[in-house]
C-alpha cells in the first residue's frame, strides 16, 4: 500500500511512516513555492540584523543616537542580564533590518532634497 497525500491520517494518531509521507509533502510543497528572491530577501535582513546589532555595541553610536544604549540597560556586569538586554537590541536590529529592506527606497525618498 502506497501513501498518497490523503492517506497521511489526522491528529496526533499516525503511523511513523504516515508522519514521514506528511512531513516530506510539507517540506516538498515549501520548496516548490520559495523563490529566489525571497531567499535573497531572507539573506539581507539577516545579514542588516547582524550588522545593526554589531554598531548597536560601539560607543560612538550611543553618542549620536541614545537609543542603543537605552535598549541595552545599565548592564554594569554587577546583575545579572534581563529580558530587555538580552533580547531588545536583537528585536530592535531585526525590526531596522527589515524595514531597510522592505521600505529603504521609500524611507529615502521622505526625506527632503538639499
Amino acid at each position: 500500500m502506497s501513501l498518497t497525500k490523503n492517506d497521511h491520517g489526522r491528529g496526533f494518531r499516525r503511523s511513523r511512516k504516515q508522519w514521514e509521507a506528511s512531513f516530506a509533502d510539507h517540506i516538498g510543497e515549501f520548496i516548490d513555492k520559495i523563490q529566489l528572491s525571497d531567499i535573497q530577501r531572507t539573506m539581507a535582513i539577516a545579514a542588516g540584523t547582524y550588522s545593526i546589532h554589531r554598531l548597536m555595541s560601539w560607543t560612538p553610536v550611543w553618542v549620536l543616537l541614545p537609543l542603543p544604549y537605552e535598549l541595552k540597560g545599565p548592564g554594569d556586569g554587577k546583575e545579572p542580564e534581563n529580558e530587555q538586554q538580552r533580547y531588545g537590541p536583537i528585536m530592535f536590529s531585526l525590526f531596522a533590518s527589515y524595514m531597510a529592506v522592505e521600505h529603504g527606497i521609500d524611507l529615502i525618498k521622505s526625506f527632503p532634497k538639499i
